[in-house]
């Protein structure tokens, strides 16, 4: 058998209400689905934050060993400062002792030629303006002979003194010990 339809105008459908047993299942779990995707949210944030955390922690280790080295290389340029500092006094001291070298070195001379055999000198101290000779001989003559060398170099030679001291050996008489202090008057 076939139907057909003689009534030409068509039914409305009716829209369909969800049953009420659907609504009670649907209405709690919308809560349930939110505070889960609100977890997974929050899950998620705290891994982006963690990581983010450890980055910082990482880029504060290393800027902290940058901070070190930073900190040893400063040390390192102060003390090379210093070292720069020393270099230039001893620079500054060896130009100050070359320039009185030229001054030195004529008193220095004369002593040499000046001095006799059976003469021996313990100290020397000689300034640019004077100087002091300390030594030794077995004889005074040759003490003598040394002063009169020293006063054909130099105006201002003086004989500060001369001591006899006996000795313990055998065969040797007595020493003679003498200061004598030169002026810078050269001759």
């Amino acid at each position: 058998m076939i139907r057909i339809n003689l009534n030409t105008e068509t039914k409305k459908k009716k829209k369909q209400k969800p049953p009420k047993d659907t609504l009670l299942l649907i209405i709690p779990m919308i809560p349930i689905v939110a505070g889960g995707v609100y977890l997974f949210y929050l899950n998620t944030l705290e891994k982006s934050l963690t990581e983010e955390k450890e980055i910082l922690e990482r880029e504060k280790n290393r800027y902290y060993q940058q901070q070190q080295e930073i900190n040893r290389l400063k040390r390192y340029i102060i003390s090379l400062q210093r070292e720069k500092e020393e270099i230039q006094r001893k620079e500054k001291l060896m130009e100050r002792l070359q320039k009185g070298r030229d001054r030195i070195i004529p008193t220095l001379k004369t002593v040499g030629l000046s001095i006799p055999d059976g003469v021996w000198l313990k100290e020397i101290d000689i300034k640019p303006n004077s100087g002091t000779l300390k030594g030794y001989s077995f004889d005074p003559k040759q003490v003598s002979t040394f002063y009169k060398g020293l006063k054909k170099h130099h105006t201002d030679v003086y004989l500060s003194s001369v001591k006899r001291q006996k000795t313990k050996r055998e065969g040797v008489g007595s020493i003679y010990s003498f200061t004598i202090k030169v002026g810078n008057g050269d001759r």
